[in-house]
């Protein structure tokens, strides 16, 4: 049985042909493709992804495909830290996520706006301890954020 393709377009307007069980990983493309399944349009649908660039969905779905097989428990009942609170990841999933903090940022964002909750929680953690114990200015510095005066100050 050959495998159904979904076409995902990125806000930037690339496309994207995946297996369906790829992007079932998400929420909410399984729920609009089972709505699409119902009305028979599926086979000629374009789904329109406007809050991701192309290179942060070609990377999600990157994560999607790795993770065709494997069957998250849900993010609640996860605890993949160790007890110093340091992110345990498998070996791919470590190499997966060797991005720059911004690119981490629209993986998750992405993510969460396509419900794929086990990759959201992972970015969330591997970016909560990235940030821990590092001072204000040093992650003004990582995240290239300019120094702006307090408006409380002022007063």
């Amino acid at each position: 049985m050959s495998q159904s393709k979904i076409t995902l377009i990125s806000s930037d307007e690339l496309e994207f042909q995946v297996d369906q069980e790829v992007a079932e990983k998400s929420i909410t493309l399984k729920n609009l493709i089972e709505a699409l399944k119902e009305d028979d349009t599926l086979e000629k649908f374009e789904i329109p992804l406007p809050n991701i660039k192309g290179k942060y969905l070609k990377k999600i779905l990157q994560w999607c495909e790795q993770h065709r097989d494997t069957i998250h428990a849900e993010p609640d009942a996860c605890d993949q830290s160790d007890g110093n609170r340091n992110v345990v990841l498998d070996p791919w999933d470590t190499e997966y996520f060797q991005v720059p903090p911004n690119a981490l940022y629209h993986i998750i964002d992405g993510a969460n706006f396509l419900d794929i909750s086990y990759l959201k929680l992972q970015g969330c953690k591997l970016s909560a301890s990235f940030v821990q114990g590092k001072t204000s200015e040093r992650l003004k510095k990582i995240f290239s954020m300019k120094v702006e005066a307090d408006a409380d100050e002022d007063d």
